[in-house]
This record gives C-alpha cells, structure tokens and sequence, in this order.
C-alpha cells in the first residue's frame, strides 16, 4: 500500500519536473525567435528553428514511448522515467541536428525567413 503511494508521489514529481521544463523550454524558444527576428540574425533564426525542431521531436518521441505498455517482471521506477526522458532528449538533439533529415527546421527558418523580409 506504501510503495504504491510512493510511486504516485514520484509520478506526480516526474510529471510536475516534465511541466516544468516543458514551460522554461517553450519561454527560451520564443525569446530566440524573437530575438532573432529583431536582430535580423540568420543565423540565431536557424538555431532557433532547429531547436523548435529538437522540441517538436522530443514531444513525438514521448507520445511514441506512452504507446508502449509497462509491464513485465520489473516496473520501471522514477530513476529509469527520468533516464529515459533525457535519452529522448538527447535523441530529439541528434535527430534535429542530422543534416535537415527530418526538414521541420529548414521549412520553419524559410518560412520565418521569407515573413521577415516581406
């Protein structure tokens, strides 16, 4: 009964830390992006759209895992869903920055680009 109290209590931490980033993620984006509009600085622009990008990534790998049911032999404890939320992290961070693979940062800084000038 304990344990299952415990691991709410540290669901709701992972969820409030998970909110937290989220807001402090969406506040620096926009003070890039328009720090860069203001500043007509190409390149801030583009490392602005390709961190959108690294965002936009991390979100679908998130959804993508929450797919996947828990279960098995072992639960997974608050270590292993904050290891595995900076994993996507990182994994968001590599696939946005493979060469305009994925193509949301280069059509968001074209779009952006082309508002600023017109």
């Amino acid at each position: 009964m304990k344990t299952q109290s415990l691991d709410a209590l540290n669901n709701m931490s992972i969820n409030t830390m998970r909110a937290s980033r989220q807001d402090s993620v969406d506040r620096s984006f926009e003070k890039a992006m328009q720090q860069a509009l203001v500043e007509k600085d190409e390149k801030k622009l583009r490392e602005a759209c390709q961190n959108m990008e690294a965002l936009f990534v991390y979100k679908m790998l998130q959804q993508m895992r929450s797919t996947i049911p828990e279960g098995g032999y072992l639960t997974a404890g608050s270590a292993e869903k904050i290891y595995r939320d900076m994993l996507d992290e990182e994994y968001s961070k590599l696939i946005a920055g493979s060469n305009g693979n994925f193509g949301l940062a280069k059509m968001l800084y074209e779009q952006l680009k082309n508002n600023k000038t017109g």
